[in-house]
């Protein structure tokens, strides 16, 4: 499937909406600036610049005291959400770990007369009954 994107350099624009949504140029754009043999960082936002980003930065932020510092209030505090049942069987057993083996829990059927479901005869089942 061959899909086509229209790029406009002086609007910094594309039809594929990643310049529009992150201020630096899509693959599009950039092969169309490549193409043009322009300078693919002319075209990218101001705000992106490391100086700009360092300028955002520069002052410091100060925390905010713990809860036991806060000053008393005449309202209710807030209460843990109501714990509800979820919907389905219950788990019972304990999950096992990967690591774990699993138990065997077959049932032996070596000593069983196999007797057949349609002629009542022992030694053979349905399937094979002549």
């Amino acid at each position: 499937m061959a899909d086509s994107y229209v790029v406009d350099l002086d609007k910094k624009t594309c039809t594929f909406r990643v310049w529009q949504l992150n201020g630096y140029g899509c693959v599009h754009s950039v092969a169309t600036i490549s193409f043009l043999n322009s300078d693919v960082g002319g075209y990218v936002d101001t705000m992106l610049y490391g100086a700009v980003y360092k300028n955002t930065y520069k002052y410091l932020i100060q925390g905010m005291n713990g809860s036991n510092m806060w000053p008393p209030t005449d309202f209710i505090p807030p209460l843990p959400p109501m714990k509800r049942r979820m919907t389905g069987r219950t788990k019972v057993n304990r999950r096992r770990d990967a690591s774990e083996k699993l138990p065997r829990h077959t049932v032996s059927k070596a000593w069983k007369k196999i007797s057949c479901s349609v002629c009542k005869n022992v030694g053979h089942n349905k399937v094979t009954c002549p």
